[in-house]
């Protein structure tokens, strides 16, 4: 450096400030599109889960707490207990009440099928 001359930034009208700010856009826009598609699908599944919530109905039938549920060997059955004093046998497809066994005089806690699904146990407090 001479005398008088003093230490100056350079002016680089040549070099590209573009790039980087470019860059900068481009990061944001890509981060503000995948927070967007996170938005959707989320509403997605919660539209898929409300759908089906209003679609699924509780069986009715038990006057009370259901103390135990169980398939029967083929699927094709529910078995339920009941602090109502009953077991119920529920058509899986329909929902629908089969059979409705009576005749315990307290809490039914438990009821199973046999390993053939031709007969039911049922363990009751009285």
């Amino acid at each position: 450096m001479a005398d008088g001359e003093q230490n100056q930034p350079e002016d680089n009208e040549n070099t590209p400030q573009e790039p980087q700010a470019d860059k900068t856009i481009k990061t944001l826009l890509f981060i503000l599109v995948l927070l967007l598609l996170i938005v959707f699908i989320g509403l997605g599944v919660l539209a898929y889960l409300n759908y089906y919530r209003n679609k699924v109905e509780e069986p009715k039938g038990h006057t009370a707490s259901v103390t135990s549920a169980v398939f029967s060997p083929d699927g094709n059955m529910v078995l339920t207990s009941s602090k109502d004093k009953t077991a119920r046998i529920w058509d899986v497809e329909s929902g629908e009440t089969k059979i409705t066994l009576k005749g315990h005089t307290a809490i039914v806690r438990m009821a199973v099928f046999s390993p053939d699904g031709n007969k039911i146990v049922t363990v009751s407090e009285d």
